[in-house]
């Protein structure tokens, strides 16, 4: 997991007792790691930093983790997806949204910046995902242009847009599957969206789900045929959600949920899902040592 305080870090956790979590060992870093993921032995941060955005650390001995490489880019990365040889990174560089990056570790030289792609209008990037040879990107709100694209990443040193969506709010969180993307949002009346992505040079609004109160999706991830939810946080409101999906239809209903009884507790920042559980970083104002939740997929449904 990583940390996004001033002065951030990885950490690397134990989870054979997932009821029991054990670190295991961590690395520092100059900036807040604000994304991470794994291939093979090897994590990939995006990072806050100002320099070295885009960091690989070797995590073959999990309780001594050990940098392995770094690229510099413009602009602060925001979210990480790797395939192959490659890392996919967003950014906030305003001419420079998003970037490929050669990643083999078998050749720590040849970590470099492959290609970049300048979005049009002013808006920073802020999510990420891959689908076989098409990446899919979300911004934050976009006054000027689309939140939502796809892109052909084929040719990993001339990324190509083939089709963006106008969604009128922030994408916090994105997550694929098929021919449908799932969007986290901050539009207050469609906090999950569902994208058909059939043809990626015309992706489509297939349904939305407005959850209670105007709290923003902020993580996405799949659980079967079912998408769990994450958002900010407010006393008597969901946060957690898990909601019926993956079909021609609308997504939904909401099969169950978890609110917060705190206003100390903000919400999650992001989701990932592994055999039924889901892992969520949160902010806990109350609980400095809190960041990380596990949920039983199953006991929220049941």
């Amino acid at each position: 997991i990583g940390d996004d305080d001033d002065e951030g870090e990885l950490v690397v956790l134990n989870i054979t007792d997932p009821a029991n979590p054990v670190i295991t060992g961590r690395v520092e870093i100059s900036g807040p790691a604000l994304d991470v993921s794994l291939l093979g032995s090897y994590a990939y941060l995006a990072t806050g930093a100002p320099t070295a955005e885009f960091l690989r650390v070797d995590i073959s001995n999990p309780s001594s983790p050990q940098y392995s490489g770094a690229v510099d880019l413009d602009g602060e990365a925001r979210a990480i997806a790797t395939l192959g040889p490659f890392g996919y990174l967003v950014t906030d560089g305003n001419i420079q949204e998003f970037a490929i990056i050669g990643n083999d570790p078998s050749s720590p030289a040849a970590l470099t910046s492959r290609a970049t792609l300048d979005l049009p209008g002013s808006a920073d990037a802020r999510a990420v995902v891959l689908a076989g040879t098409t990446a899919y990107l979300g911004t934050a709100e976009n006054a000027s242009g689309p939140e939502f694209w796809a892109v052909d990443v084929r040719n990993s040193a001339a990324p190509q847009p083939l089709g963006s969506l106008e969604v009128g709010a922030s994408v916090h969180g994105i997550t694929a599957a098929g021919s449908y993307v799932y969007l986290a949002t901050s539009l207050a009346s469609a906090e999950l969206i569902a994208v058909d992505v059939s043809d990626p040079r015309t992706p489509r609004i297939l349904g939305t789900v407005d959850e209670p109160g105007p709290e923003d999706g902020r993580g996405v991830a799949l659980n079967g045929t079912r998408v769990v939810l994450v958002r900010d946080a407010v006393p008597g409101q969901p946060w957690f959600s898990v909601i019926d999906a993956l079909s021609p239809l609308a997504p939904g209903p909401v099969r169950g949920f978890l609110s917060s009884a705190s206003g100390m507790f903000l919400g999650g920042r992001g989701v990932a899902v592994s055999s039924a559980r889901a892992y969520v970083p949160v902010q806990n104002t109350n609980d400095p040592d809190g960041e990380l939740q596990r949920v039983d997929v199953a006991t929220v449904t049941s």
